[in-house]
């Protein structure tokens, strides 16, 4: 009898897995799925569909396909908070949606083969400020959700959910422990910002400056940033590399 269920949950899991695209008639799928499409509907960019370069350069008036091809490695490219209300798996290739059944980013990305791509990280530099914009119809209140009260073994115990103390005092007073980490950052772990809907350009940003420099962060890291959608929590990830 275990070999039988063995043997349909094996059956099941393959089931859900997406099917390859064939073209009939002796004809090559291009990138967007288009059989005998040639990449016709490929941009100048590689985006299927896409508008062109688009990206503006905040330090010269260059018009490039994204960050990397600014002349200034100090470009960094606004994040269109649009994103926290679709979802987070989305797919390159227009025939099949399948890629928003995928809530992982792990999970999404191992199926890159049929054009799934993870839209929930964003990446910046170190040193750079972060630009917020919203296209969507709505607008968008954005913060960090940080709770130095960890679990102890004593919390544990007395089953006391320490996410729910709110301050120093009550993490203590219920037998959780208040840690701080090394790389606290008062600035953004304090965070949060309302940008309205239509909104483009540089107006709404998050930066801190140091003794020697300005930007959102100064060292290599990754940040959490959520907003409630429809009462529902989505969390965004900012990666900082050098």
């Amino acid at each position: 009898m275990k070999f039988f269920y063995l043997i349909l949950i094996v059956f099941f899991a393959c089931d859900n897995l997406p099917e390859p695209f064939e073209c009939g008639d002796g004809l090559i799928m291009d990138n967007c799925g288009v059989c005998g499409g040639n990449n016709e509907d490929l941009d100048e960019c590689g985006v299927c569909y896409g508008d062109g370069k688009t990206h503006e350069c905040s330090s010269s008036e260059q018009i490039v396909c994204e960050q990397s091809d600014c002349n200034s490695p100090f470009d960094s490219p606004p994040i269109d908070l649009k994103f926290l209300t679709e979802d987070f798996c989305q797919s390159n290739n227009p025939i099949d949606n399948i890629c928003s059944l995928y809530n992982s980013e792990d999970t999404c990305n191992s199926f890159s083969d049929y054009g799934c791509y993870w839209n929930a990280s964003k990446e910046i530099l170190t040193f750079t400020t972060i630009f917020w914009e919203n296209s969507s119809s709505l607008p968008i209140s954005i913060y960090t959700p940080v709770n130095y009260c960890v679990e102890t073994l004593e919390s544990i115990n007395n089953g006391i959910d320490c996410d729910d103390q709110s301050n120093e005092e009550e993490c203590i007073n219920s037998s959780c422990n208040w840690s701080i980490p090394d790389n606290y950052n008062q600035a953004w772990d304090e965070y949060s910002i309302t940008v309205p809907a239509q909104t483009q350009g540089l107006e709404f940003f998050f930066s801190e400056c140091g003794l020697d420099n300005c930007g959102a962060f100064s060292y290599p890291t990754e940040e959490i940033f959520c907003a409630m959608i429809d009462s529902v929590e989505k969390c965004g990830k900012i990666r900082v590399i050098d």
